[in-house]
This record gives structure tokens, sequence and C-alpha cells, in this order.
């Protein structure tokens, strides 16, 4: 990771083409850009890791990131794969909880990153901003339980129940009816 100097007016113009950022006026968005760190990554780094404490929320400029976790049995998923635009990290300004993925650059990446004090500091001072931020921030993590639990239930589907074991036995000699042949 390296964090680069870029213009405010530069700045500015990437942010309002990210949805999270859209709703904010001019005035506040050059305000975020001067308290805001713009880093970059080469393909494979670590924005966030799995199990650490972070507290900055990201927003995508340029490039790629791979969100993914370990199962118990250690086995590497992907969750998901956010392109420009979209916001990641948003639940470590809220929480003392370690990460529950990690959050890597998929190629080169630009990021904006908001630390939690920088993000708080901000919605203090910028009050209708900030309400704007927070209702982004609730919304989206409601479409990402809605995800979840669809998620969920789809894999509940897949088990066989006890019932379905039971139809099954009617198609299968017993070892009764084996012993009698």
């Amino acid at each position: 990771m390296k964090k680069i100097k870029i213009h405010s007016e530069a700045l500015v113009a990437s942010l309002i083409e990210i949805p999270f950022f859209q709703s904010l006026s001019r005035k506040d968005l050059e305000d975020l850009s001067e308290i805001c760190d713009v880093e970059t990554y080469e393909d494979g780094e670590w924005l966030i890791k799995e199990g650490s404490l972070s507290k900055k929320l990201f927003a995508i400029l340029e490039g790629t990131v791979l969100i993914s976790s370990k199962t118990e049995s250690n086995k590497r998923v992907e969750l998901a794969t956010l392109e420009q635009g979209a916001i990641v990290g948003e639940t470590s300004l809220f929480t003392k909880e370690p990460s529950t993925a990690d959050v890597t650059a998929k190629g080169n990446l630009i990021v904006m990153g908001m630390s939690q004090k920088c993000f708080i500091s901000f919605i203090n001072s910028h009050q209708s901003a900030g309400l704007k931020m927070l209702t982004f921030i609730i919304y989206g993590l409601i479409e990402k339980l809605r995800e979840s639990n669809k998620a969920m239930i789809s894999e509940k589907e897949l088990y066989v129940s006890l019932e379905d074991i039971e139809s099954l036995k009617d198609l299968f000699p017993t070892t009764e009816d084996i012993l009698e042949q």
C-alpha cells in the first residue's frame, strides 16, 4: 500500500461518481477530500485482513477488490467482487470486532480511505452530509443481510430431510427382503 497525493478537485470529481457520496454537496466533498487518504494497492495486497481490527472505510476509486473468507476447515471462499464506486469496511466504523473477511486488491487498485476518527469528526461537523452517509450505510448493510438470509435459506433447502429419507426407503429392499431371497 502506498499513500498518494491527489489534487482535491480530482478527488472530488471521482467521489461525485460514487453512489455513497452523490447526495453530498460539493462543499462537503471538498471538506471530505481534505481529511481522507488516497491509497494504491497492487494485485493481491490486503486492504482488510480477516481477523484483524480494521477501523477504515474504503471507497473504490479505480479497480476491483475480492472479498473472501475462510471456512471452519480453512478453505478460502470467495464471497463477492466489488468494483469502482463500491464501499467496503463500513462495519468497522461501528464495531470493535475483528474483520470477518479478507478484502484484497484484484489488479491495481486506487481507493479513498477514511479512518473511523475522521468519519466521526466529519459527520459531527457536517451533520446533513453525515445523516446521508449513515443512511446509505444502513441501507447497504440491510441489503447485505437480505442477501445473506437468501443464501442461508438456499443452503438449508439443499439438505435432505428425514421425510426425504423415509420416502426413499420404499424404493429399496430391506435387509430382510435381501436375506429372504
